[in-house]
């Protein structure tokens, strides 16, 4: 019987101990320098194979547009692109066959052949280039010049999402203008399923006078650096432009090439600028 209320109070005594003891969580907080997050943009086409989704331009002189896209990466690079802008549809793609525009308002498009192994000379290219922000920053006769990397799957306007290189180097160039206010797991408030760094800083005069826009706010993806979001403020913190992701998917199965698109029989080929 002792036996037994000595095991009792033993018990007792753990699930004491167990009810004021805290509660550790093994899980440690999502860390990145700035210099991880502003190389990852610079160069986030090295970063993932795939790509499918949309996003929304907005800015406060009216002009407004939706950019649904579809890239492949590697092997064999390709894309398709459609922007709509007040219910005007244009479609840009590319593989390592030919590249296409299809304006849907006019009815019209053209369509080239791609130089053999473009894409593959692009990224043998690609790869050899300094992948540091500071290669980025180059001067030539005493002028200053923003270093643009190739785009070996010719995504055009979906590259202000999928390969932010003009946005991280100019807003991202002074690191004393800008901080990284929050890192979010994909499980705690990361914007689609996305490990996200949330960036705020003040634009340097430049983007200033051009935007009309005094401060800015990144949600950039921490893994593969693609800009999920971005908007400017002006001195009044109002939005004056916007860049709203509002689905993505990365890395799916994707086919060897992304084929182009049918054109219509009755549109009509034509040269397009």
């Amino acid at each position: 019987m002792k036996k037994l209320t000595l095991t009792i109070s033993i018990l007792c005594f753990g699930v004491i101990l167990a009810a004021f003891s805290p509660i550790t969580n093994n899980t440690q907080p999502l860390k990145v320098s700035k210099e991880e997050i502003h190389s990852k943009m610079l160069n986030s086409i090295n970063y993932f194979k795939s790509a499918k989704g949309n996003f929304v331009y907005s800015d406060n002189t009216g002009i407004e547009y939706t950019i649904d896209y579809h890239v492949k990466t590697k092997d064999n690079p390709s894309s398709v692109v459609t922007m709509t802008d007040h219910g005007e549809k244009s479609t840009q793609s590319f593989n390592e066959k030919s590249s296409l525009i299809i304006d849907h308002e006019k009815e019209v498009y053209n369509e080239l052949a791609v130089p053999q192994n473009f894409s593959k000379e692009m990224w043998a290219h690609l790869d050899k280039e300094d992948k540091k922000p500071k290669a980025r920053y180059q001067k030539e006769n005493g002028e200053k010049v923003y270093v643009h990397y190739v785009d070996p799957t010719q995504m055009g306007i979906a590259q202000d999402s999928l390969y932010p290189q003009s946005i991280a180097m100019g807003f991202l160039e002074d690191y004393d203008q800008w901080e990284i206010t929050d890192v979010l797991s994909k499980e705690n408030g990361g914007l689609h399923k996305l490990d996200t760094v949330v960036i705020e800083g003040t634009l340097n005069d430049y983007y200033q006078k051009k935007h009309s826009a005094k401060t800015f706010k990144l949600w950039v993806s921490k893994n593969t650096g693609i800009l999920i979001n971005y908007e400017e403020y002006n001195a009044n913190g109002d939005v004056v432009i916007s860049q709203i992701t509002t689905s993505i998917k990365l890395n799916q199965n994707v086919k060897d090439r992304i084929a182009n698109p049918a054109v219509p029989k009755n549109y009509k080929k034509t040269e397009i600028y």
